[in-house]
Order: C-alpha cells, then sequence, then structure tokens
C-alpha cells in the first residue's frame, strides 16, 4: 500500500502526494482515476490532464514538486497523446529558452531582430510568380536564425503575437511601397493573422491605418487565417470576416485540409483564397478516393468564386497532379523556399 494524499488547489487544479516505486505505479494511479472520471454519468465529458514530477528531482522539496508538476501539467497539455507528462531535463531546458525568448522579445521588435521572407506564389505551368506569402524569421544576435514553431507558439500564448503581425504588416506595406515607387511588378502578399486579432475590437482600424500610412491598396495585403483557427468561436469569425471583407479586404483560408475541414465551412465562411494543406494532395498517402475528393473540392471552390493556392507542394508529381486537377496556383519548397526580401527582389 501506498501513502498519498489528495488537495484540491484552485477551481480544477489538484495535486496528489504519493509514495510510488516505480514510474509504472504513477502511471497506472492515473490511467485508474482518468478511467473513473471518464465512467461518470455527469454530462460535460471531462478529460483530466495529470503532470508529475518526482522527489529525486526536488531534493524533496513539497513547494518545488507543485511547481515542477505544474510546468510539466502546461507543457503537456495539448501536446501528448496520453493525459500525463513527467517532468525532465528537456522540458526543463525549453522552459529555460522560453523565458529567455519572453525576456528579450521587446527589444528584438525594437532592434528589428524580426525579419520578413517571402515564399513566391507561381502559375502552375508557367511559373508566373503572381503573390507571395510573408513569413517571420528571428536573427538572433546569438542563437543565429530562430524559425517560427520556436516562438510564434510562446507568443500565442502571451499575445505578443498581436505586436509581431502588426510589425510585420507595416513592413510588408513599406515593401509594397517600395516597389510601387521603384516602377517593379505590384503583386499581392499574404500576411498571418492570429487568432487574438478576432478579439480586438479595432482590428480594422489598425488594418485601414497601415494601409492609408503607405498608401496601399486593400488588395495589396491579403489577410490569412489557419482552418482551425476558425472553429475556436466561428460564429464571431463569420461576422468579423464579413465586415473584413465589405470593406475591400481579401481573405485567405490557411491549412484547409489539415484539420476537421467541412463544407458547412466552405458555404459559411466568407474566403477569397483556399489554400489546401499538403497533406491532402501528398501522392505518398493520396488513395484514389482521396484524388476525387481533392478533384471536387478544387472544382467546388473554384464554382464559389474561390482562387485556389496549394502550398507545401514539393515534387514533381505533386504539380503534375495539381495540374491535372485545375489547381492555377502553388507554392512550397520545389518552386522556392521561402527567402529574403533581397534575394527575392533580384530573383523576380
Amino acid at each position: 500500500l501506498f501513502r498519498s494524499i489528495c488537495a484540491r488547489i484552485y477551481a480544477d487544479v489538484f495535486y496528489i502526494l504519493t509514495d510510488y516505486q516505480e514510474d509504472s505505479d504513477i502511471i497506472q494511479l492515473v490511467n485508474d482515476i482518468t478511467k473513473k472520471i471518464s465512467g461518470l454519468e455527469y454530462g460535460p465529458m471531462l478529460r483530466p490532464c495529470f503532470g508529475i514530477s518526482r522527489g529525486e528531482e526536488c531534493e524533496n522539496s513539497i513547494t518545488l514538486l507543485c511547481e515542477l508538476a505544474a510546468f510539466a501539467h502546461k507543457y503537456g497539455k495539448g501536446k501528448s497523446l496520453t493525459t500525463w507528462t513527467f517532468y525532465n531535463a528537456a522540458i526543463r531546458e525549453d522552459i529555460i529558452e522560453e523565458k529567455q525568448l519572453e525576456s528579450e522579445m521587446e527589444f528584438a521588435l525594437r532592434s528589428g531582430q524580426f525579419k520578413v521572407f517571402l515564399q513566391p506564389q507561381y502559375v502552375i505551368g508557367t511559373r508566373e510568380v503572381v503573390g507571395a506569402e510573408a513569413l517571420v524569421r528571428w536573427e538572433h544576435p546569438e542563437k543565429g536564425m530562430v524559425y517560427p514553431s520556436k516562438f510564434i507558439p510562446l507568443f500565442e500564448k502571451n499575445e505578443f503575437i498581436l505586436k509581431l503581425d502588426e510589425y510585420v504588416w507595416e513592413r510588408v506595406c513599406m515593401l509594397l511601397k517600395r516597389w510601387e515607387r521603384l516602377g517593379m511588378k505590384q503583386i499581392p502578399i499574404a500576411v498571418n493573422m492570429s487568432r487574438l486579432h478576432l478579439r480586438s475590437p479595432d482590428l480594422k482600424e489598425k488594418l485601414n491605418y497601415i494601409l492609408e500610412k503607405y498608401q496601399i491598396p486593400k488588395s495589396g495585403l491579403e489577410l490569412e487565417l489557419t482552418e482551425n483557427l476558425l472553429f475556436e468561436d466561428l460564429d464571431n469569425a463569420i461576422r468579423i470576416l464579413a465586415g473584413l471583407r465589405d470593406e475591400g479586404f481579401t481573405l485567405n483560408m490557411d491549412d484547409f485540409g489539415s484539420g476537421y475541414s467541412s463544407l458547412n465551412m466552405l458555404r459559411n465562411i466568407p474566403i477569397d483564397v483556399l489554400k489546401i494543406d499538403r497533406n491532402f494532395f501528398d501522392e505518398k498517402i493520396l488513395t484514389p478516393r482521396g484524388k476525387i475528393i481533392v478533384k471536387y473540392v478544387v472544382s467546388m471552390a473554384k464554382e464559389l468564386n474561390m482562387r485556389i493556392v496549394a502550398e507545401g507542394v514539393e515534387t514533381a508529381a505533386q504539380e503534375s497532379f495539381l495540374k491535372e486537377i485545375g489547381c492555377d496556383v502553388a507554392q512550397g519548397y520545389y518552386f522556392s523556399r521561402p527567402i529574403s526580401i533581397e534575394e527575392f527582389e533580384k530573383k523576380f
């Protein structure tokens, strides 16, 4: 028998302090708790999530045990297929790195460490460049190039993404104005818009201010949202996006096909450009039935007056299939990786 004590700390947060011999003892305990909770006839489905720290890692300090378990819980929530996460050295390193990035982000923004890269969009067949997607990189003075997967999730959590997105919007408008002044070809550039912007009451005002500041037409700046973002509050998203579209903004849905895409979404969401995800047309996993579905999604989107862009194209076979089913525009490493503005201007 193991000695245990359990306490509710606040809201839906509980701590269990227990003896154990092996990690398997703790896993068995949390699995038993999960099973009992899932069997409750309560109404809403409850799914517990556990962060676990071990006594030997904490010099038997109860306070530290609780803190590290909380770190493991926060780290593992939504990332793991299991309901439990053990605190370990990798989590510790990630937390230290997150804290460092967080302490430096404001200065990095002020000092221009965030750089806009462009990934061109090509007409399939002719290879004419008809657009680009703006992607942000962090040129850290010590770490070198830091890619979005390292800092975007953190910035979403601490809401710094609002400042970063607006910084990118302004840099893109400055670039478009420069191209106009130099008589260079004008192409639309897609910029990302965080889910947090959909909660911002002055979103339209911010966008209009930046566009008017640089005298850029609304057609020059395409607003890109991920498919999963829209599921959080669909009715509110539809209302806000419809307002932006009425103002003349072009709206892109990114990563279509990566989540739980539905025909209802295509019917209800006011979008102009549908960007289909690589997994939708990857020849390694695409079945004959899958090919038929992709073909008719492209056809249906065109009937709805949406432009189609295939993203993440990596092979000639993918390009050939996309051309065959009537997809007009593509981007991906097969054509070009995201490149600096200077390289983009020299190349195109």
